[in-house]
Formats: structure tokens, C-alpha cells, sequence
């Protein structure tokens, strides 16, 4: 059997109460956000390209979810654009960088 001292014991429990408290910290003070598009359907395709999406604090402090581009087809279905771990709060606007849209439109046969 082996025996600790005192010493040795009280270190241990003091990094298992901080370990356990930075933890219980980032669970319980963050919160996971998705940011989803979607439309109506149309006869023409819309893609998008994003640059970045941010979201806004009531207290005036932006928040930046994500700076990858990203490409999408605009579609009924819902399509995530991007996640991310953000602190516990009230938002009130989201912002999407857009900086290409392409419109394809059907071929019609007029006769």
C-alpha cells in the first residue's frame, strides 16, 4: 500500500478543485453557437461566398465566429455555415461578410 504525506495529499486535492473549476467555468460560462442559412426554393441557384460572420453583444462588443470563406448553394434545406464556442449572453445582431453572389439562371425554351 502507498502511503502519502500530508503535503503530497493536500497538492493533490488542490489541483483536482482547480482543474475541476476551470472546467465547470468554460461549461457553464460559454455556449455553443450555430449559424444556419437556408431559402426559399426558386427556379434560379444562388451561391453565396461568406468571408466572415460576427455576432453583436448588447453591450456593444463584437464577437467573430469565423473568418474562413466558405461557398454556398442557397437552398430550402438548412446549411450550416459555421460553430462556435462564445461566452453566455444577450446578442442582438449577427453580420455576414458576403463578397460574391452568383445567380445561375434556368435555360427557357421559347417557342
Amino acid at each position: 500500500m502507498v502511503k502519502l504525506n500530508k503535503t503530497v495529499l493536500i497538492a493533490i486535492i488542490v489541483v483536482v478543485i482547480v482543474i475541476s473549476g476551470i472546467l465547470a467555468y468554460y461549461f457553464l460560462m460559454f455556449g455553443t453557437l450555430y449559424v444556419y442559412i437556408k431559402d426559399q426554393p426558386e427556379l434560379v441557384k444562388i451561391y453565396l461566398t461568406v468571408n466572415s460572420i460576427m455576432i453583436h453583444r448588447v453591450n456593444g462588443s463584437w464577437i467573430t465566429i469565423t473568418n474562413n470563406t466558405i461557398t454556398i448553394l442557397l437552398s430550402p434545406n438548412m446549411t450550416l455555415l459555421a460553430s462556435s464556442r462564445i461566452p453566455v449572453g444577450d446578442y442582438n445582431e449577427i453580420f455576414l461578410m458576403v463578397t460574391k453572389v452568383l445567380v445561375v439562371l434556368p435555360i427557357l425554351n421559347v417557342t
